[in-house]
């Protein structure tokens, strides 16, 4: 199999603290034909400018590296479509500008996505475990999904973004409402999985969720209480911290 070129789409809105490790997290992969399409929601830190020389540092290493700067914010809905009707790649990957992945992450996942669809083309997805970490980047513990489960989603977020799925399907469910009262995470996971998509579950922990105290999901606040209570000291259910609506 000739390997597929992959979509790396990242939405950033005031993380430039953290951008400069979260796309070298993505040129370190051991999988090699990837695009980078980054979207600034209006950022009013120096996001911009920093994205303009991680393009100059990191333009050769990858297939293509785009940055789009919106002149204000809209919202993550509203910068994923511009985002995702840049892709080019048969493959995409939305990932948060706060996160990092491991070196194994994309090579990984593509071959599992690929040898599951082979078996059951209904398989248009796959999606790992992660493990958790403090701002600063220091590793606190696992956390976990759970095997695939059509009605599960319906009650439980635990699918997390960095999933490679198939650009084909992913595009028939955009450009996606850019208001909300759910999670846009765990909607746009609902809707595909309603359409007959299903996901294969590698169970290793194969990107880094990054817990601070500006999480989109507010999953940082929940996450460093169940630390000062001691409920940390074995791997932890995502699905019981990310927001269902």
């Amino acid at each position: 199999m000739v390997a597929p070129l992959v979509s790396v789409v990242i939405t950033n809105y005031n993380y430039g603290r953290f951008l400069a490790d979260a796309v070298q997290s993505i040129a370190a992969q051991r999988y090699q034909l990837i695009e980078v399409i980054i979207v600034d929601d209006g950022s009013t830190d120096d996001s911009q400018k920093i994205l303009q020389e991680l393009k100059g540092t990191f333009q050769r290493r990858f297939e293509r590296f785009s940055v789009l700067l919106l002149p204000e914010n809209g919202g993550i809905n509203a910068a994923l479509n511009v985002a995702i009707a840049e892709v080019r790649g048969e493959l995409v990957v939305i990932f948060d500008a706060d996160d990092l992945l491991e070196q194994t992450h994309l090579e990984t996942l593509v071959a599992a996505l690929y040898q599951a669809h082979r078996a059951d083309p209904s398989v248009t997805f796959s999606y790992s475990d992660c493990t958790l970490i403090d701002e600063t980047g220091k590793r606190i513990q696992r956390g976990l999904s759970k095997p695939f489960d059509p009605q599960l989603i319906e009650r439980e977020s635990f699918l997390p973004r960095p999933s490679p799925i198939f650009s084909a399907v992913l595009k028939t469910f955009f450009p996606l409402p850019e208001t909300s009262i759910e999670d846009p995470k765990h909607l746009l996971w609902k809707r595909i999985c309603r359409a007959g998509n299903r996901g294969v579950y590698v169970q290793e922990p194969l990107f880094l969720y990054r817990i601070h105290d500006r999480n989109v999901s507010c999953i940082g606040d929940k996450i460093r209480a169940a630390q000062q209570s001691g409920l940390l000291e074995q791997p932890l259910h995502l699905s019981d911290y990310w927001p269902r609506a």
